[in-house]
């Protein structure tokens, strides 16, 4: 048990999610009894910026992204506030609402007063949420008070959530398989219900193997509140599948396969 509670407990966690549906013929999501949805939104990341020389080559890649069908996106702000709002200037100016913003993500990168003041600067962008304000529980209580746009904020475990609540800090959980595991996850949705918060689906950016496990725990639970994160297979120009996870305008599609319905190549994995 004391193994699972880690980044390599979660991998080992997803392995046995795969191999016990694969050896019962059916997805992992029906190990839980089923889907309640066969796809959700996923947004696009844009890297953080800290140097006017970055706005266009991530216009253009929004613009590419657009063509594929990706039409929301979570931006990395905070580097260079000046830089980010000429960004968005001139996305709005390019795009208008094709474009929509689903969070400013500051990473923790900011002391709260500087991190409210970023967020009521940039106010008009209009973003779904406010990601990681400040460093610490007060500080982004602070910024919730400030701001208008709910605030969320990775979640490592069960006691972190609760100390969130009780400190007013967040409204949503960010929650992920890479964390967690696929078990452990979903208890996290279970609480995050319990406590009264929503809750997304996070990422850092995994090949096919993790962006499936994150489909079949969006699959899996009820309450999932806002767009996930889960791009990372659309960012990678090789993986160590045979058939990449798919997306469809924007949506993550939940494999349908046994277990994680994912085909290992193992050439691309020796590569």
């Amino acid at each position: 048990v004391d193994a699972l509670e880690s980044p390599l407990g979660a991998g080992i966690d997803v392995v046995i999610h795969d191999l016990r549906a694969k050896i019962l013929g059916v997805p992992v999501h029906d190990l839980y009894g089923g889907a309640y949805r066969d796809r959700y939104k996923i947004c696009y990341p844009i890297f953080r910026q800290s140097d006017a020389s970055e706005i266009d080559p991530n216009i253009d890649r929004v613009t590419r992204m657009l063509a594929l069908g990706f039409d929301l996106f979570r931006v990395y702000v905070g580097g260079n506030v000046d830089v980010d709002e000429r960004f968005f200037h001139k996305l709005r100016d390019l795009h208008g609402d094709k474009v929509r913003i689903k969070s400013l993500d500051f990473s923790n990168t900011l002391g709260w007063k500087e991190c409210a003041a970023a967020v009521e600067r940039l106010d008009w962008v209009n973003p779904m949420l406010v990601e990681s304000p400040a460093l610490d529980i007060p500080g982004k209580a602070r910024v919730r008070e400030r701001v208008r746009f709910p605030i969320s904020e990775h979640c490592e475990s069960g006691a972190q959530a609760i100390a969130f609540a009780e400190g007013q800090a967040v409204d949503i959980l960010n929650l992920a398989v890479c964390n967690h595991g696929i078990r452990r996850a979903r208890n996290l949705f279970s609480l995050a219900e319990t406590l009264g918060l929503k809750t997304l689906i996070g990422t850092t950016q995994e090949l096919s193997i993790g962006t499936a496990a994150q489909a079949h725990l969006g699959a899996s639970v009820a309450n999932l509140d806002f767009p996930g994160d889960a791009a990372g297979a659309q960012l990678y120009l090789d993986d160590v599948v045979v058939d990449r996870v798919q997306y469809d305008q924007g949506f993550l599609v939940v494999p349908t396969g046994p277990g994680l319905g994912m085909e290992l190549d193992e050439g691309s994995l020796n590569k």
